[in-house]
């Protein structure tokens, strides 16, 4: 069986031969890279830092060295921002819930609240970072800083009851 091998000139002919497949088939990636680009909804994100700030006593101080305290005081609060009720007196905050609406609705709205909120422990400190996912700039920004206030204002009022 002869053996044919191809040059230059025979790959040029069949590139000029089907110049239009390739011409199309580069239109219409683009055309689609367009489509598909032009249908993405953009989203926004956003973050914040809160720093936990522990006071303790004389007191607080012995005991915890006698005692022992299973997990990381900076976790647990970093759970706790994201708990259903912080995130209910966020949306409470931010008037996406009201007293008239049924429980259904506002457990779907918190929970939704909660799904666009994250939170995470800044290497070794304590300092939490509170990130939130959005469509739009200024709803993310809303959402970050408000649950960050709510937040604080929650976390000073259980300091002042521990202190009564």
């Amino acid at each position: 069986m002869p053996r044919l091998e191809m040059n230059l000139t025979d790959y040029l002919r069949v590139i000029r031969k089907r110049m239009r497949i390739i011409i199309l088939s580069v239109l219409l990636v683009i055309a689609s890279t367009i489509y598909y680009t032009n249908k993405q909804i953009p989203i926004y994100r956003t973050s914040c830092s809160v720093k936990i700030e522990q006071r303790k006593s004389v007191a607080e101080i012995l005991t915890e060295l006698v005692t022992w305290s299973p997990g990381d005081v900076i976790a647990s609060q970093a759970n706790l921002i994201k708990s259903y009720p912080i995130m209910e007196k966020v949306a409470e905050r931010l008037k996406v819930i009201n007293p008239e609406m049924g429980e259904s609705q506002r457990m779907g709205i918190v929970k939704g609240l909660q799904a666009q909120i994250t939170t995470e422990q800044i290497g070794y400190t304590n300092i939490i970072a509170i990130t939130a996912v959005s469509s739009t700039p200024i709803q993310a920004t809303n959402l970050v800083n408000t649950v960050a206030e709510v937040y604080a204002d929650i976390h000073f009022e259980d300091k002042k009851r521990e202190a009564a």
